[in-house]
């Protein structure tokens, strides 16, 4: 029964090594590529392309629920207050108010504003966060492959070896924690013109993944104590 449990624990880490192989050589040429971008993209003169992306908003005010009557000193006060003092923002981005029209029943309006500009260089910002995301992932591939070849050779999974690298697979998941976020706001660095800061915020299931596994090194380590008590007990 134990030799039964043992073999098939030797066997996951057997499959584990494989597949853990086999990313980090997929992560590795991905990392390599987007390293050789974002060089390439940086000796690049910023005016080879350019973008600019609009957006527009048309607003429509019925007045005549009100009971206003629509007459050319009412219109030229609309045209006025509306241009001078209708302030549109969303999601982040300030509208500019232009087009004001009047007719028999309220006004309508249009107003625009620039969703995202940006020209080859900021592509640059894109190809950083995807750098930041394959190192870790790199770094949790190795420790993820280490982890896998100490099952893979263990006679008991209470080894010393199988619970440090246990620990250290944990560890090595941590910055993913706050990497989401990070990444996320590099890349609406371009993506969107109003966004000009970086704000970290915590990703909790990250953080139980990481807990939960090192809970289970400390479990691991403490069936060690009990399994050398019980052989010296012997």
């Amino acid at each position: 029964m134990k030799e039964n449990a043992i073999k098939k624990i030797n066997t996951m880490g057997k499959v584990g090594t494989i597949v853990a192989l086999v990313a980090k050589i997929f992560v590795i040429v991905l990392l390599s590529l987007s390293v050789i971008g974002f060089v390439g993209v940086l000796v690049l003169p910023s005016n080879l392309c350019t973008v600019k992306i609009d957006g527009r908003a048309k607003v429509g005010i019925d007045l005549s629920h009100f009971g206003v009557e629509m007459n050319d000193e009412v219109n030229k006060e609309i045209t006025e207050n509306v241009n001078k003092n209708v302030d549109i923002t969303y999601a982040g981005n300030h509208f500019s108010v232009d087009n004001v029209q009047t007719n028999d029943k309220g006004f309508n309006f249009d107003a625009g504003a620039t969703l995202s500009e940006f020209n080859i260089k900021d592509v640059a910002w894109v190809l950083a966060g995807a750098i930041i995301y394959l190192i870790l992932l790199l770094i949790s591939t190795i420790y993820a492959g280490r982890l896998a070849k100490s099952f893979r050779s263990c006679q008991s999974p209470f080894e010393e070896t199988v619970i440090k690298r246990m620990k250290q697979f944990a560890y090595s998941l941590i910055p993913w924690a706050v990497s989401s976020s990070v990444i996320g706001a590099i890349q609406q660095r371009i993506w969107i013109a109003s966004s000009k800061n970086i704000a970290l915020s915590l990703d909790i299931s990250m953080v139980i993944v990481v807990l939960v596994i090192l809970a289970l090194a400390y479990i691991f380590q403490y069936g060690a104590v009990l399994q050398k008590e019980s052989d010296e007990t012997l």
